[in-house]
């Protein structure tokens, strides 16, 4: 099966087609992973990286940040893979420790579960790799035309609603997708995400591919497995994905991952770049198409299965809670805009040691969690403690200050906000978002202190819509208008949007907003949802009952 596979990755039947787009004829240059072995040469590079050396540092999870001056060269960031947020004590200090040493300081958690160290200079790349690698830590195909960071329910393996062990999947996919070969050549981005409970945590619907919780009968007994969904994405032409017709164990989705993957690099468009996600070809295909394709690349794959299904969750769990595991609870704390420092991290680590074993977890949306508390600890983790010893004072200070900046119960609308990189290091933003963020959900915390239920904001700064503003409460789409001859920030309105049972895009309202009226903007759609909802009626379902008119 092996050889097999061997022989049609040297096919790249692809490589003749005289229209390919620009990116595709430097991959045909050499792959991706290449680089590696070019990082001394290209970090001690006097002069400016060309193009194509640009494009191929993507695949070692390092990208040029947006410069002020354009006619220099920008400082760098290192994107950092955690599969589904996974992260240790010791980790999370190495990290801390790159961004004092070398990145002024400066990180940012993502919305897919990950950790950039920002202000990076060229020169000290090689460094922070190598000791990234030395604690665990990889930045491999972070960016590029390949599998980026695989996301998954934060609570893996502590969920008390969780009914498989995902982990193993998880583990089998970083083997696959990541650092291979095989697969480092891809038309476009490649997402994958896996989910062990009914929640759908990860996000199923938006993602290339994904794993979710299902159960079949099979010799009179409820067996726990998982169900496939392929072809989602968003940006500019959004698709939810297409549940296939497999009932899979954790052996069986790694095949499948595998067949699809497979389809994917072999058939995938590579063309026109805004063309080349997975979603197009199974539009162009059909689900039939696309299933008997698997099938004739993977044998007997079972199918059957019922999808375990409950009301979406989200992503974020503030507060204190049980884990599965008797006598341990973990803590969600609120981490505004995804900004830290090298300093707060190592504080968080130190926090986790201290009351749990040193195990953490990154969200999708600005929420970090601390694991294996045990209960007795959760009421001196709270800061409740009313121990008052002199010795313990200035670390429950320090304590004291870490949970206000990141606290356990956050804002209904600052707490379950999102927001992508934004302006301040994205070339593509039209603008800032993650500071606003803060701002804007801030506001609106203090205005509507009486709201009972949360309030998803998601802003994102361009088009790629890396925040997902399509599947929000209300989505941000960054912009600008000219007002006598000058173009200043602004934004475009969606609402309405979900996952989950209800899974359902949002509907962009008519015009642009300014940026100075944004608030009132939004404040005026929550009074109406506040005054005229019915009951404990969701956002989602007030914009689905009236209509999105109702707030033009």
């Amino acid at each position: 099966m092996q050889e097999k596979w061997k022989e049609e990755l040297m096919k790249r039947e692809w490589e003749n087609n005289e229209d390919l787009n620009w990116n595709e004829r430097v991959k045909l240059q050499k792959d991706g992973l290449e680089i590696f072995s070019q990082l001394d040469a290209l970090t001690s590079k006097e002069e400016t990286l060309t193009k194509e050396e640009h494009e191929w540092m993507k695949w070692a999870g390092l990208m040029e940040q947006k410069s002020p001056d354009k006619e220099k060269e920008g400082l760098w960031q290192a994107h950092v893979k955690l599969p589904c947020g996974m992260l240790s004590a010791a980790q999370a200090e190495e990290i801390a420790g790159l961004a004092r040493e070398f990145g002024e300081n400066t990180l940012r958690f993502t919305v897919r579960q990950s950790v950039q160290i920002q202000n990076i200079k060229r020169r000290d790349l090689q460094e922070v790799l190598r000791r990234l690698h030395a604690a665990g830590l990889t930045t491999t195909e972070a960016e590029g035309d390949c599998t980026r960071n695989i996301i998954g329910n934060p609570l893996m393996g502590v969920d008390p609603e969780e009914c498989i062990d995902a982990m193993p999947l998880v583990a089998g996919l970083q083997r696959l997708l990541v650092g291979n070969p095989e697969f480092s050549n891809l038309p476009r981005k490649f997402k994958v995400s896996v989910t062990s409970e009914p929640g759908d945590s990860a996000s199923a619907e938006v993602n290339d591919l994904s794993f979710v919780p299902s159960r079949a009968e099979i010799n009179g007994e409820q067996v726990f497995g998982f169900a496939a969904y392929v072809g989602g994405g968003l940006a500019s032409a959004p698709r939810f994905a297409c549940r296939l017709p497999y009932f899979l164990n954790t052996e069986d989705a790694i095949r499948l991952a595998r067949a699809v993957v497979t389809i994917y690099r072999d058939y995938g468009y590579r063309v026109k770049r805004s063309h080349c996600r997975l979603k197009y070809l199974l539009e162009d295909w059909g689900e039939a198409k696309f299933c008997s394709m698997i099938d004739s690349l993977e044998k007997d794959l079972p199918r059957g299965g019922k999808e375990v299904r409950g009301p979406w969750r989200g992503e974020v769990c503030f507060g204190i809670h049980s884990q599965k595991q008797e006598s341990l609870c973990f803590a969600g704390l609120h981490i505004p805009g995804d900004i830290l420092t090298g300093d707060e991290l190592k504080n968080l680590a130190d926090l986790s040691l201290e009351y749990g074993d040193g195990t953490l977890r990154v969200c999708q949306g600005q929420c970090v969690l601390i694991l294996n508390i045990p209960k007795e600890k959760t009421v001196e983790f709270g800061g409740r403690s009313g121990q008052d010893e002199q010795k313990d004072a200035g670390k429950k200070l320090e304590q004291e200050k870490l949970l206000e900046k990141f606290p356990l119960q956050p804002g209904m609308f600052s707490g379950y906000g999102n927001a992508c990189v934004g302006s301040e290091f994205c070339r593509f933003a039209a603008v800032e978002t993650r500071q606003k963020l803060i701002a804007v959900t801030g506001e609106l915390d203090h205005m509507f202190p009486e709201l009972d239920c949360p309030i998803r904001i998601a802003l994102t700064g361009c088009g790629a819509g890396c925040a997902a503003p399509q599947t929000a409460d209300i989505g941000l789409k960054g912009a600008h208008i000219i007002t006598e001859g000058k173009a200043s920030p602004a934004y475009i309105l969606y609402v309405g949007g979900t996952l989950g049972e209800k899974a359902s895009l949002s509907v962009q309202l008519p015009g642009k907003v300014p940026d100075d009226r944004l608030v009132d903007r939004i404040a005026g759609i929550i009074r109406i949802y506040l005054s005229e909802r019915t009951g404990g009626e969701s956002f989602h379902d007030f914009v689905k009952r009236v209509g999105a008119d109702r707030f033009q």
